[in-house]
């Protein structure tokens, strides 16, 4: 039976896959919302930050490490790094790593991976966003000292927009290693099983 416009209603409608795509879009966006969501409410809310102090003191006596290896004479109180007389630091939550760790974390877990891929992702980019984090603070704290006019273009826009793109590329080089060989291994054999038929 057909009608005018020519379709069957009497064979079964195809179903695209097209949807499923899109759920699975939806649902990683709404989980990466939501873990983000919880991870930098907890961050900035009294507990999230009397619970970071400790992380706070440990960043600043490794910046000061650091530093003293570099031949500068700093003094470091709890969470403050200090060259006195000179310039001093004071490390806040929104300076130790932990919101760009929020948010890498977030979107490793958020993301439809294996958990053995999932689990090296939080291992591999919590070692590389709190050693570049390092890094950061030990460079902000040198620019401080030779050239403090230009501490805070590089503190809000040098080092924020770096961060922000190392945390995307971070985020991507995790997902082209741990997530896409498995998608391709399976296009692959999709692929090879359809040709052999």
């Amino acid at each position: 039976m057909t009608d005018s416009s020519g379709m069957s209603h009497n064979s079964p409608v195809k179903r695209s896959d097209k949807g499923q795509g899109n759920w699975q879009g939806y649902s990683f966006a709404w989980r990466f919302c939501l873990y983000s969501g919880m991870g930098l409410c907890f961050l900035y809310l009294a507990p999230g930050d009397y619970l970071l102090q400790p992380l706070l003191i440990m960043l600043a006596r490794l910046v000061g490490r650091v530093l003293e290896l570099t031949g500068q004479p700093v003094v470091v109180l709890g969470q403050k790094v200090v060259l006195p007389g000179v310039f001093g630091i004071d490390i806040a939550v929104e300076c130790s790593g932990a919101p760009h760790l929020v948010l890498f974390l977030s979107g490793v877990l958020a993301y439809p991976a294996p958990y053995r891929s999932r689990l090296v992702g939080v291992g591999l980019g919590t070692t590389a966003v709190l050693l570049g984090n390092l890094a950061r603070m030990v460079t902000l704290f040198w620019v401080g000292v030779q050239a403090r006019e230009y501490f805070d273009v590089a503190h809000f826009y040098v080092w924020g927009g770096l961060s922000l793109a190392g945390l995307v590329l971070l985020w991507m080089y995790w997902l082209r290693l741990s997530v896409l060989p498995c998608s391709l291994g399976r296009l692959i054999g999709k692929c090879t099983r359809e040709l052999g038929e």
